[in-house]
């Protein structure tokens, strides 16, 4: 079966806060996958994408703080 994966800004739609917040948030979480497009002399530019399982991880440690 294949796991959804959320957007930052589907995500931060989620809990309500901003796109910045939310990248912070989601930045260093174990499981969240980096799509980086980084070309020779670029500056690299990355996709983020939260699978639905560490989206809800998230949530929950968020609802026990």
């Amino acid at each position: 079966m294949i796991e959804k994966h959320l957007t930052i800004k589907e995500f931060a739609g989620q809990l309500g806060i901003s796109l910045e917040r939310c990248r912070q948030l989601i930045i260093r979480e174990p499981g969240v996958v980096k799509l980086a497009n980084g070309k020779p002399g670029k500056r690299e530019k990355a996709t983020w994408r939260i699978p639905e399982s560490v989206a809800e991880r998230i949530l929950r440690q968020a609802e026990l703080r």
